[in-house]
């Protein structure tokens, strides 16, 4: 079965949890499960998040990448220096 780009985008937003409110989390694509466990969901210190999904026998990771201190610096100053 093929995955639709939207797919593909709404599982990559959803992988940014830290610090979301569940108001704002992006909804899972329909038909999709997160998987259950520690393979489910993964977090470090540094921002790091990682969520695998599911839909029969196919398999996304959507990984949401390192923020760590960088949350709390504005976009224009990583734009900038980039």
């Amino acid at each position: 079965m093929t995955i639709s780009t939207q797919d593909y985008a709404l599982m990559a937003g959803n992988a940014y949890r830290l610090g979301a409110l569940d108001e704002t989390l992006i909804p899972i694509p329909g038909g999709w499960q997160q998987l259950s466990g520690p393979l489910g969901y993964s977090k470090d210190r540094s921002g790091f998040e990682a969520v695998a999904y599911q839909r029969g026998n196919e398999i996304v990771i959507s990984f949401a990448g390192t923020q760590g201190l960088l949350r709390k610096v504005p976009d224009t100053f990583c734009e900038v220096n980039a």
